[in-house]
Formats: C-alpha cells, sequence, structure tokens
C-alpha cells in the first residue's frame, strides 16, 4: 500500500530515466553548441516547464507564494551556480570517454552529497546508510572500470572531470536543499518548486549573458534546434 513516504520510489524511477534521456541528448547537441551552448539549454528550456509546474502546485496546494529570507539566496546561488559548473564538465567528459562510464563516475555524487550535507546541514548518518551509499558507489565505480584496460595519462582527463563534474553536482544538490529548507510557512513540495524556478532563472539569466557577450551565434544556433533542445 502506498502512502506519501512511499512516493520516493517512483519519483526517484522517473528522474533517472529523465537524467539519462537529457544528458545524452545534452551529449549530442555539444557538437553544434558547444558546452556551455548544450549547458544553457537545459537551464533555458526548462524555465518554462517550471514556472507551470509551480503555478500548478500553489493551485493546487493553496499555498501563497513564498517569501523567501536573506538565508535562502546564498543556498540559492551555491546550488544554481555550482549546477552550471557540474554541467559544462559532465559534457567536457562525455566528449573524452564514453557515456556509460562519464556516468558511472558522475553518480560517486551519491556519497559526495552525504559528507557534504554531514558538512554543510549537519545531516545525520547511520552506518547502514553509509554503508549503503559506498557500496551503490563502488558499483558505479566498476562499472566505469570495466569499459577497458588502459590506465595511462589519457585516461586521467576524463576521470578527473567525471569525478569534479560528481563534486559540483553535489554541492548543488546542498545548495538547493539548503535553499528549500529556508522556505517555510508553505508545503515541502511548493518550497521546493519555488527554489527551482528562481534556480533555473538565475541559471539561464547568467549563461544567456555569457553567450551573448562571448559567443552569440550559439544564441541563435540553440533557437533554430529547438526540437532537439527542449527534449533536453
Amino acid at each position: 500500500m502506498f502512502s506519501v513516504a512511499t512516493l520516493w520510489i517512483p519519483f526517484t524511477l522517473i528522474a533517472a530515466l529523465g537524467q539519462v534521456a537529457r544528458n545524452a541528448m545534452q551529449r549530442q547537441l555539444t557538437g553544434p553548441l558547444g558546452t556551455w551552448g548544450a549547458t544553457n539549454i537545459r537551464f533555458l528550456f526548462g524555465f518554462p516547464f517550471a514556472i507551470l509546474f509551480f503555478a500548478a502546485m500553489l493551485a493546487a496546494s493553496g499555498d501563497a507564494l513564498p517569501h523567501p529570507t536573506a538565508a535562502f539566496w546564498p543556498w540559492l546561488v551555491l546550488g544554481a551556480m555550482s549546477q552550471i559548473v557540474g554541467t559544462g564538465l559532465m559534457l567536457l567528459a562525455m566528449n573524452d570517454r564514453s557515456f556509460v562510464a562519464t556516468t558511472a563516475y558522475l553518480k560517486t555524487e551519491a556519497i559526495q552529497t552525504a559528507i557534504f550535507g554531514f558538512v554543510f546541514l549537519g545531516d545525520h548518518l547511520t552506518l547502514a546508510k553509509m554503508a549503503a551509499i559506498l557500496i551503490a558507489t563502488i558499483g558505479v565505480i566498476v562499472t566505469a572500470l570495466r569499459s577497458g584496460g588502459e590506465k595511462g595519462l589519457a585516461e586521467l582527463r576524463p576521470t578527473v572531470l567525471g569525478l569534479a563534474a560528481a563534486a559540483t553536482f553535489a554541492l548543488s544538490a546542498v545548495g538547493f536543499r539548503g535553499a528549500i529548507i529556508t522556505v517555510k510557512g508553505v508545503s515541502f513540495v511548493t518550497a521546493a518548486s519555488f527554489t527551482l524556478v528562481l534556480g533555473l532563472f538565475l541559471q539561464t539569466l547568467v549563461l544567456t549573458i555569457y553567450l551573448l557577450a562571448r559567443a552569440p551565434d550559439v544564441l541563435q544556433k540553440i533557437f533554430r534546434l529547438w526540437r532537439s533542445s527542449m527534449f533536453a
């Protein structure tokens, strides 16, 4: 029998499938758009959907529009900027090595998130939780190493990039969670949706300004490739 507490199971499965599909599409778009152009589509085309979802949550929950405190903003900036850097590093790593191997390195994010959550948010970690995270991390590392036996200097760059991407994604998760828990007086879904909207707005703004200054033609290409970009 399902309860609210068990909804994390279908949500996690749906999110995992969606994440793999998005990452694969972003990797394909690095060719025509470059690393930062392909990074921007994740935020630029996600932003309108986030607004619609947030509006639906407000209507369904009856919550008022949240008013974030001063503590909200540093956490939001940490989450948003770390996610930009993490996405860029991920795409660079995928250009150097296979999609499967890079994805495996990225999944070390779990243990890094647990560590950062313990350090920055005071999360309580039991031995059982740490053991589960460690076992999962070892599994994905083994998956990454199965693809080839060569361990020369050529392997070092994508490995470092993949692990660095995982670290920044972990910081992003901690930053967004830190922002969400400062939003009071509304349901957790409304708080999370509100944080998502502002995070995507900030990410889209920063990357669009950067591309306008450094590569304005990339923005034109992004909109010409709107179908594949929208899917990602």
